[in-house]
């Protein structure tokens, strides 16, 4: 699993799909996240100073920005389709 974060734009990719979150806090010189699984490779890029890699559980680093993930999925619709009146509606 890969999974980039961007503070800037709140938008988080988990396997090339993006979404816009709501950010959990974090640390404000922090401009992106990138974790791969596939090479237990968490690093965090900053605005000031040098970037550096999480030391020890670096899917715990990323899970809470995977949780807002999850969450900004949109639900299918439930509009009605064209001509069909709404649940509840009647029509006149």
């Amino acid at each position: 699993m890969k999974i980039s974060v961007n503070f800037a734009d709140r938008y988080v990719h988990v396997d090339g799909e993006a979404r816009k979150v709501i950010l959990p806090k974090h640390d404000p010189n922090w401009t992106a996240i990138q974790y791969d699984s596939g090479h237990k490779f968490t690093g965090v890029e900053v605005k000031r100073g040098a970037a550096f890699s999480f030391q020890g559980d670096a899917k715990a680093m990323v899970e809470p920005y995977l949780k807002a993930w999850k969450a900004a999925a949109i639900p299918p619709s439930r509009a009605p389709t064209s001509g069909s009146p709404s649940r509840g509606a009647r029509e006149m």
